[in-house]
């Protein structure tokens, strides 16, 4: 998932993927890892870390609120094609999709003014 040309990049991520290994390994790469705190039995976490998590977590949701949208309003997604280049178009016509339903939704509650 990782490429060369992600060196500089930020890397978000939620808890799971938390540890000194993945840690090491972004860091190798030049990466910057943006991964949420968790707090363990016995050791919760300060309040500092729950700052830094709820910063980290206004980045995260943009992206999840997307996969969340696929997922519960769109029947999910799932593609049986052969082909890197049939997939990639299913994709980009989900995601063309989404940015219809996003658009429609901006403009009904009037969230920025449409000219």
């Amino acid at each position: 998932m990782i490429r060369d040309n992600d060196v500089g990049q930020e890397f978000y991520a939620d808890s799971a993927y938390a540890g000194e290994p993945i840690d090491t390994m972004l860091k190798s790469k030049g990466i910057s890892p943006k991964i949420i705190e968790r707090a363990y039995k016995n050791t919760p976490l300060t309040d500092e870390q729950k700052a830094e998590n709820n910063i980290k977590s206004k980045t995260r949701c943009r992206v999840e609120h997307i996969f969340g949208f696929i997922t519960n309003s769109m029947n999910d997604f799932f593609t049986r094609n052969i082909g890197f280049t049939r997939v990639r178009s299913a994709v980009g016509i989900i995601n063309l999709l989404y940015n219809m339903f996003r658009y429609e939704q901006i403009v009904r509650l009037e969230i920025l003014t449409i000219k």
